[in-house]
């Protein structure tokens, strides 16, 4: 029969079904191949899980010693095998692989082998051996060949091969099979349909890999950043906290948004409390209706510099000086103010200032008292010459001349300016005195009557003594002119109906309050005070009352030297002064003189004057103003004495040496040109050695006074002086011993 054209014959139909057949198997195969590739794989999540589970695949389906993998990351080549050993390397050594990577084709290197039982026993333990079964004529049997027939069995060969996982012709990895006992070419389709699904889920967990160690990376940046700026802000507040200085951060509304540990230890409040206040609750000077005025003034000058106050919970004021700054962070204004405590150097500064006053006043005051210590001087030599000779005019014209009254007057006057100068070698410290050691309660109960007297009957004074009144040494006359002055200037500040007040009383200063009142110094103090109950006096009077010649009085009613006599007297013992006074109130006038003991010395008591007797001793006088040098020898030779007048030291020394008899007497000026009274008086008494010393001068030399005050066993007259005081004071100094 003949067959139609194109029709197979019966024996090339049979082999074609059967190829079609093996060849819908392998299909079969690698779908299930994949199918399970899938089912495995897909679950499984990290590269190293995915990594493992594809060599367990790969080594169940071809047989060999060993199975590797190699896949491409970030740090170069990483290679695993079966029995877990990793490598990472920039490029694989194996040359195989590197053939693989390079060329992106499977590269495979063997050689033939007939394979034994054994070997064909470890073909049927792969993994994909029930795809199909071919006997060994090439039909179905029970023996799983993986689809393979005996004669691909026989051509089995040892081998090893390294087949690229691909995606796009680029190389992700590759798989190396080691000494496999398997015909390499049966199984090309498989192992290349399903490469190009491992490189797809390796190149996707590589990526997820990366992207995860990208991410990690980024964590432990991010955790590293986190732990350096939670460092730098523990270091930051800790720098905060460790700065004496307050620090708040104050929004909008005057609310505190952050304080340091200084602001909470400096105000006294926790940093919760404080954290819950606004400024208006510490700070008196900001009122709420100046606050919005303050921020806009900071705002637009960016940074102030102020002073403030701060009031702490106990309620203590503290002096503040704030250094502001504007901030504008993450969309909010604050205040960042720096707030210092400046309340001791604000004390430092009124105390530097106080001083700084009294430091001008007492320079001002010693350089007044210097101008008047110096005129005073020399209008006492003056004066010396009109009192002695009008006194020798009016003695020798007696009381029936016509003269006589105008001799008086001029006498009077004389006096009178003496007085005047008085009050100013007072208040210059240059007044010479002769300290006693008095009881001030006593001295002053003897001038109660006489000032009684002074301020008239419409003025009521007051006398309190302090009992067991400690003792002082002072010129009693000094008691007077402080007593006569306080008690004329307090009348003048009454208008009518009126009280002055006298007291007494024992006072002690310590370090403590000394550091408070620079004028003070610490001991034991006697307080003589006057209390008017006057006009009283405001600030600008209180600051000039001490100055010279300053008054308040209508002219030709006060000289202005009153209240500088008694500065001066105080500073000249040694004593403080304090006024207290104000503007239609009471002043208060506080003298504080030092305490004086001793066991050696006795209270000084009053002794009435004895008229002194005229004398016919010789006496030495030198006085370099020839006026004076005359007038006291003709009160000296009227009193019966004889008297050496001297006009110069040397002229003295030369009478002396010449003298043949005693001269009981020197008489001498304390200031001179060519040698002071002092250094003379030490010349003579080494020619004669009982030689008696007088000094006089209208103003002390410290040549024989220490700030004024006579040194013990100096005799000494203060000019000007009347005729019976010079007398009274010679023949007492000559009657002595």
């Amino acid at each position: 029969m003949k067959m139609a054209e194109n029709q197979l014959a019966p024996e090339d139909e049979l082999k074609f079904l059967k190829d079609l057949n093996r060849s819908l198997m392998r299909e079969k195969a690698d779908l299930l191949m994949v199918s399970h590739l899938m089912n495995t794989l897909t679950p499984l999540s990290g590269i190293e899980a995915i990594t493992r589970q594809i060599l367990q695949i790969m080594a169940g389906m071809l047989s060999g010693n060993n199975v590797l993998l190699y896949y491409l990351t970030g740090n170069g080549w990483k290679s695993i095998d079966l029995h877990n050993f990793e490598n990472l390397s920039p490029f694989p050594e194996d040359p195989l692989v590197a053939r693989a990577i390079n060329s992106g084709e499977t590269i495979d290197v063997g050689k033939d082998l007939v394979p034994d039982a054994s070997s064909l026993s470890n073909l049927n333990a792969g993994f994909f051996l029930n795809a199909s079964r071919i006997d060994t004529a090439g039909e179905k049997n029970n023996d799983a060949t993986n689809g393979l027939t005996k004669k691909d069995m026989n051509n089995s060969s040892v081998m090893s091969m390294a087949i690229p996982l691909k995606i796009r012709n680029e190389v992700i990895g590759v798989i190396k099979f080691e000494d496999m006992l398997i015909n390499y070419a049966s199984l090309t389709p498989q192992i290349e349909n399903i490469s190009g699904y491992l490189a797809l889920l390796l190149k996707s967990e590589l990526s997820n890999a990366a992207e995860l160690e990208r991410a990690n990376a980024r964590l432990l940046q991010r955790n590293d950043e986190l732990a350096q700026a939670q460092k730098s802000l523990k270091f930051i507040q800790h720098s905060i906290d460790s700065i004496a200085d307050s620090i708040f951060w104050v929004d909008e509304s005057a609310a505190i948004s952050f304080v340091n540990d200084a602001a909470c230890k400096n105000l006294g409040y926790s940093r919760d409390e404080l954290l819950g206040m606004s400024v208006f609750d510490f700070d008196p000077m900001f009122p709420r209706e100046k606050w919005t005025s303050h921020w806009q003034e900071l705002a637009g000058a960016g940074n102030m510099v102020f002073e403030t106050v701060h009031i702490t919970r106990d309620g203590k004021r503290l002096s503040i000086e704030i250094t502001a700054t504007y901030v504008e962070y993450q969309g909010h204004k604050y205040n960042c103010a720096v707030a210092r405590d400046i309340t001791e150097r604000k004390m430092a500064e009124t105390e530097h200032q106080n001083l700084q006053a009294q430091l001008i006043q007492a320079q001002k005051m010693e350089s007044i008292g210097r101008l008047a210590g110096g005129v005073a001087h020399d209008f006492n030599n003056m004066l010396s010459i009109i009192l002695g000779n009008s006194e020798m005019i009016m003695e020798k014209a007696g009381p029936e001349s016509p003269f006589t009254a105008n001799l008086n007057e001029i006498r009077n006057a004389a006096e009178r300016s003496t007085n005047l100068t008085r009050q100013l070698l007072a208040f210059a410290r240059k007044q010479t005195v002769i300290p006693k050691i008095i009881n001030l309660n006593k001295t002053v109960s003897l001038m109660t009557a006489m000032l009684s007297r002074l301020i008239g009957e419409n003025i009521q004074l007051a006398w309190k003594p302090s009992e067991n009144l400690w003792l002082i040494k002072m010129d009693p006359s000094q008691i007077d002119q402080i007593l006569v002055n306080l008690c004329i200037n307090s009348r003048d500040a009454i208008a009518d109906v009126g009280r002055i007040t006298i007291e007494t009383e024992n006072k002690v200063f310590d370090r403590a309050y000394c550091h408070e009142h620079a004028d003070f110094l610490p001991g034991d103090y006697v307080l003589l005070s006057v209390c008017d109950n006057g006009c009283g006096m405001d600030r600008e009077t209180r600051e000039k009352m001490f100055d010279p010649f300053f008054t308040t009085k209508a002219i030709g009613e006060g000289t202005g030297l009153g209240l500088a006599t008694v500065y001066g007297i105080v500073k000249q013992n040694n004593g403080f002064i304090n006024v207290y006074s104000e503007p239609g109130l009471s002043t208060v006038i506080r003298i504080y003189l030092p305490r004086y003991i001793s066991c050696n010395e006795v209270v000084e008591t009053t002794i009435p004057d004895k008229p002194a007797p005229r004398g016919n001793e010789t006496i030495l006088v030198v006085e370099d103003e020839p006026a004076i040098l005359t007038m006291v020898k003709k009160m000296l030779t009227g009193l019966g004495y004889t008297v050496l007048p001297a006009a110069t030291p040397e002229e003295a020394m030369t009478l002396t040496r010449n003298h043949n008899q005693i001269i009981h007497l020197l008489i001498t000026d304390v200031v001179m040109p060519e040698m002071n009274g002092r250094d003379l008086a030490a010349e003579l008494t080494a020619l004669q050695p009982e030689l008696k010393i007088l000094f006089m001068s209208g103003y002390t030399a410290n040549v024989i006074a220490s700030h004024g005050v006579l040194n013990e066993g100096v005799q000494f007259i203060q000019k000007p002086f009347s005729k019976k005081s010079l007398a009274l004071e010679v023949r007492r100094i000559l009657a002595d011993g």
